[in-house]
Formats: C-alpha cells, structure tokens, sequence
C-alpha cells in the first residue's frame, strides 16, 4: 500500500486492511508509519487466497490525527485449470422411478449440475454445448460451431428464457463477427485480417447466415451478396483434381452447390457435371443428393443415393474440410431428413448419440453438425416423443415437467461439498434416457505432463539471453519464454496446431507493439497470434521433423506466490495429437 503524505503535519499514520471471506491477512492487519515531510512510503500486508472462486475485496484505511483516506479494491479469484465433467446415464422405463447420488468434486464456488432427459438416444447437450461455448479460440469455423447449434437448440429441448435469450444474443455476435473474416474476393478467411479464403469456412459460415436468415435473423449488411459471387465463380470453375492427399474435394464442391441451392440461387450447371462426375466419393454424393431436394428434384436425388452406403471409413482431417467419419455421418442425416426417410437415419442418430453421449473427445465440427442433425430430426419428424417426469432434488418434494420436445434440461444447484441424491419419476409411456452431468473445476496443480505425437520443451531466459529458472525471479525482471515445440513424424505434417501458453498472475505479458522502440526476439512464423491479458494463443502448422520456436516476452511484475497452469501444445481437430507440461507455483520477490 502506497501511502502518500501531501501536507506537513502528517506525521504517524496507522495503515489498516480489511477483507472479506475469499482473503486472509496473514501476520498484522495495521501497521503505522512515520513520516519526516512531505512524500509517500510503502506498507506492505500479505494476504492469502481462499480455495474457493468469487470476487475478493479489499479496503484499505490510513488515518493519521483528523485526517483519514479510504480506499477499496476488488480481485477476482479464478482457478486457471479447465473444468472437469463427471456424467452418469441410465434409463428409465415407463412409469418406473430411480435415484441418481453426485459428490462435488470441484472446489467450492465452481460445481454445476444439470439432469437431461430425453425421448431420443442420450446427447449429453448440456456437456457438449457448454464445450462449444467455453472453447477459447476464435477461428471462423470454431466461430460458426459455437453458434449454429444455438438456432435449433429450442427444437430440441424446453429452455428456459434466460437460455433462450442468451442463445439469440450468441447468435448475433457470431453473425455480426463474420464480417471481420471477410476477404476482397467476397469469400470468407480462417483467420481475422487474412487475405486468403478458406473454402470450407465460406461454405460453412454462409450455411450458417443462410439458415439463420429463415429463422428472422439479420445478416451483416453485404456479406451475402459478396458471398453468392465468390461461391458461384468457385462452383463454376471447380474440377475435380483437388489438393494432394485429400479425396473429399468433390464433397467440398457439393457442400457449395448445396449452400447455392439453400439461397435460392442454385447453379444447376454445376450440380450436373458434379453428378455426372465418375469415382463421386459417398461423401459428395449424400451431400449433392441434399441440393437437388432443396431445388424441388426429391428423384433425381434417391436416384444419385441409390444403393449408396451410409458406413464411412474411419478418419480424420486437420484442416481442408476438418472433416472426420462422425461429421459425416450426421451430414448424411441432414440429406435423409429432406428426403424423409426417418427410419434410416435413425439407426445414424444412435450412432452419433453414441458418441455424444461418451466421454470421448470431439471437434467442434463434430460437435456442431451432430447437435444439428439431432435438432432437426427433431424438429421435422412427426412422430417425435415427449418427455413427462417427475423430479426431486435433494430430498425436497417432486416437482413435474412436461413438454412434447424432445429434451428436458433441468438445471439445480449442487452442493458444494460432499454428496447429495435426486429422484427421477417417469410418467410417460416410452423409455427416458436420463444423464446427470456434474462439473467443478479441480484444485491447481492436477495436470498430468504428456507428449503424444508432439514434442514440447520450455525454457526462460534474461533479454541478454542469459539461462533462468523462472519459479523464482525478483520483481520488475524483464525476461521471455522460449517455448520449442517438435514434430517427430509420427502423423506425418500436422495442421491447425494451438499453442496455449497462461501466464501467472503475478507476471505481465510485454509486447512490441506496447513497447516501442525495443527489438523484438525472433520468433518462428505463425498462422495468427491471439495475445489477451493473461496469456497468448498461438496458431500454426508443423511440418514432419520441423522444430518451431515461439518467444513470448514478459515481467514479473506483481510480488507474491502464483499458480502457472501447464504450457500446452495441441492439434484443434484431431486429439491424439498433442503435449502438455505440468504447471507449478512461480515466486516474484522483491529487493
């Protein structure tokens, strides 16, 4: 605490500090101070977090004689780690009941809980769209799957308006963030400020704008028109020789043909020299049997279909399509939804709520066309059960929901320690499959160090490139981290990796473009750099046997005892590519 005396008769000044529940003084709460004349001088007090997150406040008092100045300041209290999700399942037949126990595992302030039951195979909605939404990157595509989800989630399941109205505003933000991705051709980049389009993100994101228009949705002004006129050029110049080593670029000039279709503005040109095209891959054929059902040919389409599998090959891209078997499959869904033919995508929906419903990693592609496909199954077939239960939460009475959608989502308030049980009651008909899913964010220190498929090595050093050890540095140090990343050739080239490098709190983050005049550090190239305040996400492609050295400049600039979350290192679609080290506690002193 900074104490500055501005008149000539302070002279003893007693410094006291007050708290609330998430800080604790550690040693003397007031301490006094002399002063000779005029000036300032420096009271220290320590205080120790609470294991709990919340807004910690602090009031300082400095009183000397009739003379007093107050000042309060509050610090967010956050635990660096990711959250962590425990789900349970079960099903319930008709008018039978169970009892679902949780214990919270997270620390206090950070555990949720929501019970999901539904009419269809389990979604784990609630866990998967919570994934999307807390996703930090900001990629077009990533920026799309956030949100395309979000237009049909209320076919799905009963919401309340507060989720309702925060998945409209979502929605917005994405439609009014595509302009930043906009390209002088009219076609959409990957990144913010790229001047080079990528064509599955245009397609996707126009997809997006198009199916949110139909739903009332305004749309940037003149993103579309730009859009239309890059697509068509691209439609009509397509052939069928794509880039090495990817057999799904016919899939991504029907995705086109598809999305041209969806505007009303179908090149049908195209559309047939596409079909009449020999070795078509399933892919582009289910997807280009969906465009001649939007442009009134439902014939032309079973025909194209006919006798074509719905099983896809395993696999998995990083980028191009970010295409994998499962988004696939619930692409196919869509096709069989326009047609009508409920009966066989059903037997794909249980596929797909096989692997929502899984603790299993998926992209956000997956994630996004998987919820979509299962909002409109539901929202299109007929048939569709309800969902009728009963609910106790704690011991307390009963309460009942009831909707004709297909998903219940009832949120409650977990306890914060120990354990608790619900009861679920069904009162329909059909089977209930019901998931409890918890969540709470673990105490720091609980990373586990690994290297799968990729090499990952940190080191600090001075700006005069002397050799630190970082966990113990006086304040006001300039230093930078050297984080080297490798790729062994295990996956052969890796695209679409992330960097994740937090800093602790104690630290700052020193550009050059906030620091003028100094020379920067070389750094290995990048696609795109995000720098926030506590720390840097760095995007960038590896090539077999390549070594890659990032610099990430900084200052130790807060005196205290922190937490440093793991660097990591990882493939954003694919996730057996990744590395990651473990996080420590870092001391800043003082001279």
């Amino acid at each position: 605490v900074t104490v500055f005396a501005m008149d000539k008769n302070v002279k003893h000044v007693k410094v006291k500090v007050e708290t609330n529940d998430l800080l604790t003084i550690k040693g003397q709460s007031t301490q006094t101070i002399d002063f000779k004349d005029i000036g300032d001088q420096v009271v220290r007090f320590n205080l120790r977090v609470a294991s709990r997150l919340g807004v910690g406040k602090v009031k300082v008092i400095a009183e000397s004689g009739k003379e007093k100045a107050t000042h309060e300041i509050e610090l967010n209290v956050r635990n660096p780690n990711p959250a962590m999700t425990l789900v349970q399942d079960t099903i319930l037949r008709a008018e039978s009941a169970c009892e679902l126990s949780y214990k919270a595992f997270g620390i206090s302030g950070t555990n949720t809980a929501v019970v999901e039951l539904s009419s269809l195979p389990p979604l784990n909605l609630g866990s998967r769209l919570k994934y999307l939404l807390d996703y930090p990157h900001g990629c077009l595509e990533q920026t799309i799957s956030k949100a395309f989800p979000q237009l049909f989630i209320s076919k799905l399941s009963d919401f309340d308006d507060e989720t309702r109205k925060i998945s409209e505003s979502n929605v917005r933000l994405a439609l009014d963030k595509i302009k930043t991705f906009r390209t002088t051709e009219g076609g959409l980049s990957l990144w913010p400020g790229s001047y080079y389009p990528d064509e599955w993100a245009t397609t996707y994101a126009g997809h997006f704008m198009l199916e949110a228009e139909k739903l009332g949705y305004s749309l940037p002004i003149g993103v579309m028109d730009g859009w239309k006129e890059a697509q068509r050029k691209l439609a009509r110049s397509w052939t069928s020789k794509g880039p090495s080593g990817y057999r799904t670029n016919d899939l991504m000039q029907a995705y086109r043909l598809y999305t041209l279709a969806l505007a009303k503005s179908p090149d049908m040109g195209a559309m047939n020299r596409l079909r009449e095209t020999s070795n078509l891959s399933i892919q582009a054929k289910w997807r280009l049997a969906a465009a001649y059902a939007l442009v009134g040919n439902p014939e032309v389409a079973k025909d194209l279909i006919r006798g074509v599998p719905t099983a896809i090959d395993n696999y998995r891209e990083q980028g191009f399509t970010y295409g994998s078997d499962i988004r696939d499959r619930a692409m196919i869904v869509e096709t069989l939804i326009l047609l009508g033919d409920f009966s066989t995508a059903m037997p794909l929906l249980r596929e797909l709520s096989q692997r929502l419903g899984s603790d299993s990693w998926m992209s956000t592609q997956e994630i996004s066309y998987s919820l979509l496909a299962f909002a409109k199954y539901a929202s299109n077939n007929p048939a569709s059960e309800g969902v009728d239960v009963n609910i106790g939460i704690h011991g307390n009475p009963s309460k009942r929901y009831s909707t004709k959608l297909s998903v219940i989502q009832h949120r409650f308030d977990p306890v914060q320690e120990g354990s608790e049980k619900i009861v679920v009651k069904n009162n329909g008909k059909g089977l209930i499959y019901i998931r409890l899913i918890t969540q709470g964010i673990p105490s720091a220190g609980q990373e586990v160090e690994q290297n799968n498929n990729l090499n990952l090595e940190v080191s600090y050093f001075l700006m005069d490139e002397t050799p630190i050890l970082a966990k113990s540095l006086m304040q006001g140090t300039d230093f930078y981290a050297n984080v080297r990343v490798y790729n062994p050739g295990t996956r052969g080239n890796l695209d679409q990796l992330i960097l994740s490098f937090i800093v602790p709190s104690g630290w700052e983050i020193r550009t050059s473009r906030l620091d003028e005049g100094e020379t920067p550090i070389k750094s290995s190239s990048y696609i795109y750099q995000d720098i926030r305040d506590d720390r840097v996400y760095t995007y960038f492609s590896l090539q077999t046997g390549e070594v890659k050295n990032f610099v990430i400049r900084l200052n130790a600039a807060y005196e205290g005892q922190f937490y440093m979350p793991g660097v990591s290192c990882e493939a954003m679609y694919d996730n057996t590519i990744s590395a990651r080290k473990q996080g420590s506690f870092i001391e800043v002193g003082r001279d």
